[in-house]
């Protein structure tokens, strides 16, 4: 009888946790929005493929993308104002590959990962952008083999990157150490589900949430990761959210975080707010279709703003939009 009542008093104490948690999210729903505030709607940046972005700190961000013609690697520091107009304050050629994605080591360093050009290689590069907006390589070196890298901060100068394999579609992560000085180290590789188009972020607290699509059909799944100081992985949970296909996401750390992704049968594109609850399940606050194009990507600019880039659904022209989350209860 004592263990009956026990275990009852567990039932009903993990059901007022949920409960808390649902009441809680349906506040967060109801209140939270979405925002589009370019007023660059159509204005390309650039031309190219597959872009991606960092932030680079305060309204600039650093993207990076494939030529539309060439397997060349190239980069724009890009400055966003608040209504969203863009402008470019320097371009380069970095390297040669292709699905480039890159996240940022503070104090104007980088780290760069991306397809060999002609092989299943995967490359890290150690990017240092000095005060005149020049770029310097310090390191470059192979750390696996497979296809559509992604890569997040950890922070303490640990990234933890995912991908697909070249041959199947399985998904993988690796954990990367590195420096300002170049140096860089594989600290611990692993598989963790099944899929393709993986992208990641950290949503706090040692949290990461990834997205990717189904390896079967146009359905999108989130897995949580919790990452202790020891390098041990725990997967939480593993979550259907939407339909579509080219996921990305971005966060800003406070377990909030901003999707984008390409409707499974249109050039419609998506922005979806998620939520990581204290148990570690994701929740869907709101969506909001915001435009036409393809390949979507997204960073967070800090303070609510999330810049997103993107191909051109009818040509190589590179568009960017900045959106604006409000998740004030």
């Amino acid at each position: 009888m004592k263990i009956l009542l026990r275990n009852l008093f567990r039932l009903k104490k993990r059901t007022l946790i949920t409960t808390s948690i649902l009441l809680t999210l349906s506040a967060i729903s109801q209140a939270s929005t979405i925002e589009p505030l370019s007023s660059s709607f159509k204005i390309p940046y650039d031309k190219g493929l597959n872009s991606n972005a960092a932030s680079a700190g305060g309204q600039y961000i650093l993207e990076v993308h494939q030529s539309e013609n060439y397997r060349s690697l190239h980069a724009n520091i890009l400055k966003i104002d608040l209504d969203g107009k863009v402008e470019s304050v320097k371009q380069t050629s970095y390297d040669y590959g292709v699905q480039p994605a890159i996240a940022s080591m503070g104090n104007g360093y980088f780290i760069e990962v991306h397809k060999s050009e002609y092989f299943n290689r995967l490359y890290a590069s150690i990017i240092q952008i000095n005060d005149n907006g020049d770029f310097n390589i310090i390191n470059n070196m192979s750390y696996d083999s497979g296809t559509n890298p992604k890569i997040t901060s950890m922070g303490n100068g640990h990234f933890l990157e995912v991908h697909q394999s070249e041959n199947f579609s399985t998904l993988y992560a690796n954990i990367l150490k590195a420096d300002t000085h170049g140096n860089l180290a594989i600290v611990k590789n692993f598989f963790y589900d099944y899929g393709s188009q993986p992208d990641i972020t950290s949503v706090g607290n040692g949290y990461f949430l990834e997205v990717h699509k189904s390896s079967s059909y146009d359905m999108l799944y989130a897995n949580v990761f919790h990452i202790n100081e020891h390098n041990d992985v725990k997967q939480i949970s593993n979550t259907f959210y939407d339909y579509g296909v080219t996921p990305a996401i971005a966060s800003d750390a406070n377990g909030y975080a901003l999707e984008v992704h390409k409707s499974a049968s249109y050039d419609h594109l998506y922005s979806t707010l998620l939520k990581v609850d204290n148990l570690g399940k994701v929740h869907r606050i709101k969506n909001l279709n915001y435009d036409l194009g393809l390949q979507p990507s997204i960073t967070s600019t800090g303070n609510g703003y999330f810049t997103e880039t993107h191909k051109s659904e009818n040509n190589d022209f590179l568009y960017n939009h900045l959106l604006k989350v409000n998740t004030d209860n």
